[in-house]
């Protein structure tokens, strides 16, 4: 797995992440995700037990929607357009971009270099 180490605040406006547990058929999760602002998203799920992410979620655009997530096991970046009621139309076929690890100490670095990796890709 990535070592990529659990942030307490949200990298963008720096407020604390709220903390949810949930459980789904992959295993047993928390969640820790920013709420507080419409302008972005943020959001990481680590296993119940583990000491480094599982997942991440950035929204590089709200409108229109643009999701972009980090699967840290299988490293797999994958790129979501519109709602998820568009997502499930689509059958969940998500573009994938090369995966890289992310830095979240550089919000709007990390922003600029996924737009480049969907440029590219």
């Amino acid at each position: 797995m990535i070592d990529v180490s659990i942030p307490t605040h949200c990298p963008k406006c720096k407020d604390a992440l709220l903390n949810e547990y949930y459980e789904d058929k992959t295993g047993k999760y928390f969640r820790k995700h920013c709420k507080t602002k419409l302008s972005h998203k943020f959001q990481c799920a680590f296993e119940d037990d583990a000491e480094y992410l599982a997942h991440a979620t950035i929204a590089i655009s709200v409108d229109p929607l643009i999701r972009v997530s980090w699967n840290f096991k299988k490293e797999l970046l994958e790129i979501a357009h519109g709602t998820l009621e568009d997502i499930v139309r689509r059958n969940m076929e998500l573009e994938t971009i090369p995966f890289f690890v992310p830095d979240f100490s550089d919000y709007d670095g990390l922003i600029r270099k996924v737009k480049l990796y969907i440029t590219f890709s």
